[in-house]
């Protein structure tokens, strides 16, 4: 259903909305057209009663929003006219009130999981944002706080993993550089407050001993014998810490790995070593090194 968003945003600022708005908002379609999909979604059941016009026809998008319009009006007549029925959903609502109970109780999200195929429409979301609400701002802000606790690192949108650098420098500090900027220093107590997983911290030194080149054999007693399991938890931990959703590691010959990310045990200024690549890791004792970690 098309919609105009400036309208959206005078809606937003009505102290009541009409229930049939409600609809248009949340679910894509009329009062009068949901109803109609309810309707025909009783009769494939072949139960419920009610007419139908001849050329109504019921589409797969229809059916669903029927069966989303089904559950919501349980809902509303349950939250707000203490109705189980779900025949009481009322002509209008407070808007502040029903977009409140909306977010807090996570309602769209609900009607997703529990009705196969909904999803939610663009224009609902855009809706909620043009709301004043506490429940939108409480929730904003701990979204906000847990963004800031999980990124302390802070990687810009964008940033790929052959624009980072991890290593252990000169003062036994674990050194990271993203993009080249002057980098973030931690020590070995401080880190295992951004790494919190002592299995990721020991498999990601290791690594970076091997200057991001490895494999199986590269390990010994506990981490060689979990190394898959090991390597998939470090590589969704740097995920989280970075922010960087592509794969940190690329398959080395036939059974190795090799980081994207540059890694050495004497990490040195980006200035230095402004052409680095992550194809520069090589692991101590092979032959080829122009690479200006050494």
């Amino acid at each position: 259903m098309a919609y105009e968003k400036y309208l959206d945003k005078l809606l937003a600022q009505q102290e009541n909305l009409p229930t049939d708005t409600i609809f248009k908002i949340l679910i894509g379609y009329s009062w009068r057209e949901l109803a109609k999909a309810e309707v025909a979604n009783n009769k494939l059941k072949g139960k419920g009663s009610g007419s139908l016009p001849e050329s109504y026809t019921s589409t797969r998008e229809t059916r669903v929003g029927g069966k989303a319009y089904s559950l919501l009006c349980r809902w509303i007549a349950i939250k707000f006219h203490n109705d189980p029925s779900g025949l009481n959903v009322g002509q209008s609502h407070n808007t502040e009130d029903f977009f409140n109970w909306l977010t807090k109780d996570k309602i769209l999200e609900k009607l997703e999981i529990q009705i196969a195929g909904h999803k939610t429409p663009k224009r609902a979301l855009e809706f909620i944002g043009y709301l004043n609400l506490s429940e939108v701002k409480e929730q904003d802000s701990v979204k906000k706080i847990e963004k800031n606790k999980n990124n302390i690192l802070h990687a810009p949108d964008g940033t790929k993993w052959k624009d980072i650098k991890i290593g252990i420098n000169n003062k036994a500090q674990i050194a990271i550089f993203i993009k080249k900027k002057r980098p973030f220093d931690f020590s070995l107590e401080k880190w295992k407050t951004v790494m919190t997983s002592k299995t990721s911290r020991d498999f990601l030194f290791r690594i970076i001993h091997l200057s991001g080149v490895f494999d199986e054999e590269s390990f010994e007693d506990q981490q060689r014998t979990n190394y898959r399991q090991y390597l998939s938890k470090l590589r969704k931990d740097l995920k989280d810490l970075f922010n960087i959703s592509e794969n940190p590691f690329k398959r080395n010959r036939t059974s190795g790995h090799q980081t994207l990310f540059s890694c050495h045990s004497n990490i040195i200024l980006p200035n230095e070593s402004s052409d680095l690549l992550p194809e520069d890791n090589t692991p101590k004792g092979t032959k080829k090194q122009t690479d200006p970690y050494l």
